[in-house]
């Protein structure tokens, strides 16, 4: 494996909760998000993980509420965040995840005809 995957999120009519990205991160350790908010404000941010180790394919919700991205805990997957991205405004803002033992990263947002672009890489 690289030591580097990368790719895009680009979503240009966000309303209700929808997936935004999924993101491969198997046998990666940290991913970074970038993205850009446009037009509105967002009503709603997820953060969900597939763990790599499991015959599921279903996924756990690690992150959806403001203190998960302004306090996250010593042990939680967020490591940092721009600010509370359940309602980040219109404008650059960023996420760092610890995705150790996780195939899939699952990104979901909402607002109301809100853009969305930006981009991942996984190391």
């Amino acid at each position: 494996m690289s030591d580097l995957a990368g790719g895009i999120i680009s979503n240009t009519d966000v309303d209700a909760l929808e997936q935004i990205a999924l993101i491969p991160v198997k046998g990666r350790e940290r991913l970074n998000v970038e993205l850009t908010v446009g037009v509105a404000s967002l009503t709603a941010f997820e953060v969900a993980f597939q763990p790599a180790d499991s015959t599921s394919s279903a996924f756990f919700v690690v992150a959806n509420a403001t203190a998960n991205f302004t306090s996250p805990a010593a042990n939680d997957p967020v490591r940092k965040a721009s600010g509370d991205l359940t309602g980040a405004a219109a404008g650059a803002h960023y996420l760092i995840l610890d995705v150790a033992g996780v195939a899939f990263v699952r990104l979901r947002a909402a607002g109301t005809n809100t853009t969305i672009s930006g981009s991942w890489g996984a190391s």
